[in-house]
C-alpha cells in the first residue's frame, strides 16, 4: 500500500467557496386580500356553510 499514491491531494492554501452577492428585494405591493372587507368575508362563509347544510339536509331526507 505504500507505493500506491493518495486519491486526493491536501493544498497547502484552504480554499473559500465563492460567495453571492445578496441584494434586497423592493418592496412589495398591497396584496389584494387587505383591500376586501373583513365582514364581507365572513358573509361569504355563512351563506356558504348555510348552502353546505342544505345540501347535506337534502341529501339525508
Amino acid at each position: 500500500m505504500s507505493k500506491t499514491q493518495p486519491l486526493i491531494t491536501a493544498t497547502a492554501t484552504p480554499v473559500a467557496p465563492p460567495t453571492a452577492p445578496v441584494t434586497i428585494a423592493p418592496a412589495a405591493p398591497q396584496p389584494v386580500l387587505n383591500v376586501i372587507p373583513v365582514p364581507l368575508c365572513w358573509g361569504l362563509v355563512v351563506v356558504s356553510a348555510a348552502i353546505l347544510i342544505i345540501e347535506i339536509w337534502n341529501y339525508i331526507s
